[in-house]
């Protein structure tokens, strides 16, 4: 039994890495096609989203003063 559970454990690990890579791989597509930032930003909310599953991400400017900007999302 507990190598039966191991073994699904395992199988949905190696899809969610899977899933995760193709995202990386749809996001750095449109980096190397020299889309516009932010149809670059859309689509890494979008990706986000759609492997976590919660909706409301965000992308952020981080300033050094503390200061925090929503660029999208």
């Amino acid at each position: 039994m507990g190598t039966a559970i191991a073994n699904v454990e395992g199988r949905v690990d190696v899809q969610r890495l899977v899933e995760e890579q193709a995202a990386l791989r749809r996001v750095a597509t449109l980096v190397a096609r020299g889309v516009e930032p932010a149809e670059i930003f859309s689509a890494v909310i979008d990706e986000v989203d759609g492997l976590f599953g919660r909706g409301g991400a965000a992308v952020l400017r981080f300033e050094h003063d503390g200061q925090a900007f929503v660029i999208a999302g």
